[in-house]
């Protein structure tokens, strides 16, 4: 049973989150300034994002005399999320400078690469405890969303790669390329993190894993609204976006606050 008070504290969190994201949004769009919006919500996901991987990389160090088991995931975990930091920082960068981000660009680079270390963390927390899985006869694919989802990302991978094979520009094979590889990553990532999830149903590291298994599901989730639109720039995708780190981040704080001390 999750102590209330813990509950309240994340609730708590969360909505301070979502506040600071969706008010001066709000504001800003109703008073017609878009350009600050857009530099003020790529601001707030790089500040996240950064968040997120400080809070892991404190995760690291306080488990660095545990055992290799228990270190392992938490590294690569930290590596993922640092390469994607690092593309939300330069994405930023690019906004504020440039005032756009051009369609390919280096951040594809640190985003995509960032997602091998952090499938191949949540992998390692998976094999450890397959056995869990196998006594609760877990199967993703017993679960009706978790199907819908997959066939949808599929779908989409594949009438993307049917584009890319049929357009003359390289660079536009090369942009569509880049987003299908996108949906094709997003469903390897919830996939994992909803098995890491119900490893750990129920207590306080159930809850915790379950944030940032979230965050990671909600983050794939805006990827698949930027594809179907085809554009970087799309208001519902940018708050669930940044909204995906910052429960990431609390996720990984309750981690670190709670569990953490009981294993040390």
């Amino acid at each position: 049973m999750l102590p209330r008070e813990i509950t309240k504290q994340v609730l708590f969190k969360i909505s301070i989150g979502m506040l600071l994201v969706v008010l001066p949004s709000t504001f800003l769009l109703l008073v017609h300034r878009e350009d600050i919006y857009n530099v003020y919500i790529n601001m707030y996901t790089a500040f996240v994002a950064t968040l997120s991987t400080l809070l892991s990389l404190q995760v690291v160090q306080r488990l660095r005399k545990s055992p290799p088991d228990v270190v392992r995931p938490w590294v690569f975990l930290t590596t993922g999320l640092g390469l994607w930091a690092l593309a939300e920082i330069i994405w930023f960068c690019y906004i504020l400078i440039v005032g756009h981000a051009p369609e390919i660009s280096v951040c594809d680079f640190f985003w995509l690469f960032g997602y091998l270390p952090l499938t191949v963390g949540l992998w390692e927390i998976i094999r450890q405890f397959s056995r869990t899985l196998k006594s609760i006869d877990y199967n993703v694919w017993k679960n009706p969303v978790m199907v819908l989802l997959v066939f949808t990302y599929t779908l989409i991978f594949l009438i993307g790669a049917g584009r890319a094979m049929s357009i003359e520009s390289s660079q536009e094979q090369e942009f569509f390329i880049i987003e299908t590889s996108y949906v094709l990553l997003d469903i390897l990532l919830i996939v994992f993190s909803l098995a890491v999830a119900r490893i750990f149903k129920g207590g306080i590291t159930g809850f915790s894993l379950t944030l940032v298994a979230t965050g990671f599901s909600l983050l794939a989730f805006a990827d698949l609204l930027y594809t179907l639109v085809e554009t970087s720039e799309f208001i519902l995708a940018d708050i669930l976006y940044a909204l995906s780190y910052v429960i990431i981040a609390i996720g990984i704080l309750v981690y670190l606050k709670y569990i953490i001390p009981r294993m040390l």
